[in-house]
């Protein structure tokens, strides 16, 4: 089952297509650079305990100009269950975890550290790609 065919309970992400090591994801879950310093950006859906594991591709887009990076995380009813950091643009880090017995999974980038807002779209595009309960 396609993350993206769930109803998100908390939206704030977009919907859209990118490009994550020279490969092409039309239905991508984007993160544009643009958040308040130390607050992170996330969106939640319930998976109603149906699944065992979520697979995923994540990562800075192929188009990102430069390199600033992210720490993104997965967390399962308020647990975390994963997290690393894209550092490099056109990386694509592969997720598999166990989501058995979850009720809701929250996909998570953890802004960096400050308390200014930083907006500029033209920068980084963290993306979820490929996103997968199965």
């Amino acid at each position: 089952m396609p993350l993206l065919g769930l109803t998100p309970v908390q939206e704030t992400l977009t919907v859209g297509s990118a490009n994550l090591n020279a490969r092409s994801y039309e239905q991508a879950l984007l993160v544009p650079f643009c958040f308040e310093l130390g607050r992170p950006v996330s969106q939640a859906y319930v998976i109603g305990r149906k699944y065992d594991r979520l697979r995923a591709l994540a990562g800075l887009a192929d188009d990102s100009p430069r390199e600033i990076p992210l720490t993104f995380a997965i967390y399962g009813d308020g647990k975390r269950l994963f997290t690393k950091e894209a550092r490099q643009a056109g990386e694509a880090i592969p997720i598999d975890i166990s989501v058995k017995n979850i009720l809701r999974v929250e996909l998570v980038i953890l802004a960096p550290e400050g308390n200014e807002q930083v907006c500029n779209p033209d920068l980084e595009t963290f993306v979820w790609a490929a996103a997968r309960l199965e």
